[in-house]
């Protein structure tokens, strides 16, 4: 799996953030875990504010914009992922964007971050899958997908019964163990930068964190990038 840009780091920040508000020291330094840097994240915040991701409410100090409300709202949804899954029947959901135009860059932004929102995973080009596990099934994950940028042109359906190969090739991708090693990696990520945390410069330092309170902020936050369905 790859890191988050900064645009996605910045926005499931601004979703989970207390009171829904989040400071630019508090961005940088979530930012800076990620090895992105000072620049790039102020940069990041002025370009959301200018397309109403997101919303300047005081010096320094951010809320999410309102375009990207439905995004909070199914961020919303994630506090209760546990009782909204069911156990699989071995199928998948799929969706198929290999006819959808790709000149659109907007479109292109809607569409990555809609199938990354709900877990959605390439299995071929233009083919994203996740497991059939998810309370309400096809409908419920169509509309989802929908509110959250999906163009109403692709194809989101049932899959099942894949070749050999290609069978193989979608567990794999939702491989326990691959997500408990990525996990890992991250954890050990974090471990490594709160204990470096006395060495950053002043300004990229949040003092009214201790290194616990941060170390649960990025926790959480490493939960909602990487293991949410």
């Amino acid at each position: 799996m790859n890191k988050p840009t900064p645009r996605l780091l910045l926005l499931r920040l601004l979703m989970v953030a207390e009171a829904n508000t989040l400071s630019a020291s508090e961005a940088v330094l979530a930012g800076s875990i990620f090895g992105m840097t000072e620049n790039s994240i102020r940069v990041t915040l002025a370009r959301l504010i200018q397309v109403d991701l997101a919303e300047s409410i005081g010096p320094a100090t951010y809320k999410l914009g309102p375009k990207a409300q439905k995004l909070g709202a199914d961020v919303a949804l994630w506090q209760t992922a546990d009782k909204r899954t069911i156990k699989s029947d071995g199928s998948w959901i799929a969706v198929a964007t290999g006819g959808l135009p790709r000149s659109d860059r907007k479109a292109l932004r809607a569409r990555a971050r809609a199938l990354s929102l709900l877990g959605f995973r390439e299995l071929d080009k233009g083919l994203y899958l996740r497991p059939n596990n998810l309370l309400g099934g096809i409908d419920v994950v169509r509309k989802r997908l929908l509110d959250l940028g999906l163009e109403e042109e692709a194809a989101v359906f049932k899959a099942n019964d894949f070749d050999e190969v290609r069978q193989k090739k979608a567990r794999a991708l939702w491989s326990d163990m691959h997500l408990e090693n990525h996990y890992n990696e991250k954890s050990q990520q974090l471990t490594d930068w709160l204990s470096g945390l006395d060495d950053l410069p002043s300004m990229w330092r949040c003092e009214k964190y201790s290194s616990l309170e941060m170390q649960v902020f990025v926790v959480l936050f490493l939960t909602l990038c990487f293991l949410l369905p």
